[in-house]
């Protein structure tokens, strides 16, 4: 089974560049995220649930298997599907700022977030956390740490978030694969020469999903294309 997270910044401009990928790919479950309308086009040949808003915003999963269970968690923000036994939250998380209400609002949705999943017994059931988190968990997935010390999604506590959900029982997947690899999911539109980037977009997994990944990784495929999101799409290949 083929997993994919794809922050794609309006599926309007994009629909066409997320179809072809999906396709090329054989992805079997696909999260979007920044869906920027309120009444998103489908993607062909999948099964969908979106939660969205007029100009902003806005998540949705498409599985090629059917839904046992969906709920929205935060409008277009965070839903929660079941398909193929596996439970799928997907987000889309507030970008906050330096310690005003979009702060508190971001902290928030993480509590929220983890009383959720709080409520499965993550030591047994197969679950994955994947989408756009907007936190930027170590200095390895940020291409300057100095830098960008200070900066909203490197913020002390928007990292010990992380830190947070790691402790319910969840692993990031990408580094448990890749301790060492400094790759990136996010490129500012600016740098056309994929230096500077950030790793915002994640999938965090239980040990019974852990256990099935062949591998993980980040496709910088379609950030070359023409017209493309500013974030590209990170892939989990499942033995199930």
């Amino acid at each position: 089974m083929k997993l994919a997270t794809f922050n794609i910044n309006s599926i309007n401009k994009r629909k066409e560049i997320v179809q072809k990928w999906a396709k090329s790919k054989n992805i079997d479950f696909l999260a979007l995220q920044e869906l920027k309308t309120l009444t998103p086009p489908l993607i062909d040949n999948y099964e969908c649930f979106y939660s969205s808003a007029k100009q902003f915003n806005g998540v949705m999963s498409c599985s090629i298997f059917e839904f046992d269970k969906t709920e929205i968690l935060e409008p277009a923000r965070a839903i929660y599907t079941k398909t193929n036994n596996i439970n799928i939250i997907n987000i889309y998380a507030p970008l906050g700022d330096l310690y005003g209400e979009k702060f508190e609002h971001k902290i928030q949705f993480y509590k929220n977030l983890m009383n959720f999943i709080n409520k499965f017994d993550l030591q047994n059931k197969k679950l994955i956390l994947m989408g756009d988190f907007n936190i930027i968990h170590k200095e390895i997935d940020v291409f300057d740490a100095k830098k960008w010390e200070g900066h909203i999604t490197f913020l002390p506590e928007e990292r010990e978030i992380f830190n947070q959900l790691l402790s319910l029982g969840l692993y990031d997947s990408f580094r448990e694969f890749y301790p060492n690899k400094q790759q990136f999911s996010f490129y500012d539109y600016r740098d056309k020469y994929f230096k500077r980037g950030l790793r915002l977009d994640y999938m965090l997994v239980t040990k019974p999903i852990l256990n099935k990944i062949n591998d993980i990784y980040i496709d910088l495929n379609p950030r070359t294309l023409p017209t493309p999101s500013d974030h590209t799409p990170v892939v989990m290949e499942l033995n199930c």
